[in-house]
């Protein structure tokens, strides 16, 4: 029987797809240091950063990022995992820098972006990086996002390239033009913070200039920028406590009394000033920083102390809840604590059980009066009685 022509093309046709799909399937795998991409992915995943045997896999993911034809994601992951694996893998930073030079487009799967990340985890190790990081950052013709993502690299290169933090400097007070104001505002954002790693003290004259900025975004990431490099932006701490007395918005307040108990000897005089100041909600900021620094109670307790007999309940307990955090000594607030879990303000008697269930075993001599507002006093205050006794041991246990 004849077949009709039309038929026999298709079954030609059919055989010939089939063919070079087997075809397809057969061919073998291209294999990087012996193991395919989908070996490596499964071998990434299970890659322990902390044994020496992770440089064995170095050859591998090197071979995967130099090569083009590879899925761009799969490059990404190789090239991250090689920072991760830190100085084992440190040859493979002039593989990232040559990857610098690629086309940005499109940007967000482009190997620039993968590879500066990739090189900021390899930090101080990639200074070689510095020079095309500083070129990026400082080019407003470059995506915002190339931008932002040098700014990292440059920080965790930090000290290990002098330009790369001066221009950081540059970039936190506004000097690099951008297309857009909010482009501006994050990029010195990103500076700001990125000057925190390396917590260089030639940024303390800009930081204290940008902390009268007009945007209070600038102004809050300035004043962490100044809290970041402790006793080395001593020069700042009366400016940081304009900032706690002056300016309008909570969080640049609240971030600038947490600094200003960073900065040293200057800092301690400046914070207890604030904890005398008429206004309460300055001291309320100023007792929030207090009670986060450490071995000042010399410099601080004076100033905590009379705090216990200010007329404003929720100062008075927290100038108590600041004198426990500084000094570890019950003694002057333990009975006026106990005494508050009866307070008719909620934030004074969570507070106030807060603290005396961080005193644990010091409290233990007013257990007895605990038991008795347990048993006897208002619901509210029962309620914040019991909260403590969970966590107050038994005579017998405290003895144990």
């Amino acid at each position: 029987m004849k077949t009709h022509p039309l038929t026999a093309r298709l079954l030609t046709a059919t055989g010939l797809f089939l063919l070079s799909g087997t075809l397809s399937v057969a061919r073998p795998q291209r294999l990087y240091d012996g193991r395919t991409l989908d070996q490596w992915r499964e071998a990434i995943q299970e890659l322990d950063y902390r044994s020496p045997s992770r440089a064995d896999a170095v050859p591998g993911l090197r071979a995967i990022v130099n090569d083009a034809a590879a899925p761009w994601f799969t490059r990404r992951q190789a090239a991250l995992t090689l920072g991760r694996i830190g100085a084992p893998a440190s040859a493979s930073v002039s593989d990232l820098i040559r990857l610098l030079d690629e086309p940005p487009e499109p940007v967000e799967t482009s190997p620039p972006l993968w590879s500066f990340k990739a090189l900021a985890l390899f930090g101080p190790l990639a200074a070689d990086a510095a020079p095309n990081a500083i070129r990026v950052l400082s080019d407003p013709e470059s995506p915002i996002i190339l931008r932002l993502t040098a700014t990292e690299t440059l920080a965790r290169i930090g000290l290990a390239s002098n330009a790369g933090i001066q221009t950081l400097i540059r970039g936190a007070a506004g000097e690099w033009e951008t297309v857009s104001d909010s482009d501006q505002v994050e990029l010195r954002i990103a500076c700001l913070e990125g000057l925190q790693l390396s917590a260089p003290p030639s940024a303390v004259p800009m930081l204290i200039a940008t902390c009268s900025d007009s945007a209070e975004r600038i102004r809050h990431a300035a004043a962490a920028t100044l809290g970041a490099l402790g006793a080395r932006a001593e020069p700042a701490a009366d400016v940081l406590g304009a900032l706690v007395v002056f300016d309008e918005t909570p969080v640049v307040r609240e971030t600038a009394a947490r600094s200003v108990a960073n900065l040293g000897t200057q800092g301690m005089q400046v914070l207890a000033r604030l904890l005398e100041n008429a206004d309460d909600e300055v001291v309320l900021y100023a007792l929030d920083a207090a009670g986060r620094t450490s071995d000042r109670s010399r410099e601080l307790g004076p100033a905590l102390r009379r705090l216990f007999a200010s007329e404003n309940s929720v100062v008075s307990i927290r100038a108590m809840a600041a004198w426990w955090l500084v000094t570890r000594d019950a003694r002057p607030i333990l009975e006026k604590l106990v005494q508050a879990l009866n307070s008719e303000d909620r934030e004074v008697r969570k507070v106030a059980s807060d603290t005396l269930m961080l005193m644990g075993g010091a409290a233990l001599a007013a257990r007895d009066d605990l038991e008795q507002i347990a048993r006897d006093g208002t619901p509210a205050a029962q309620s914040a009685a019991r909260r403590v006794l969970r966590v107050v041991p038994a005579d017998d246990e405290g003895s144990g």
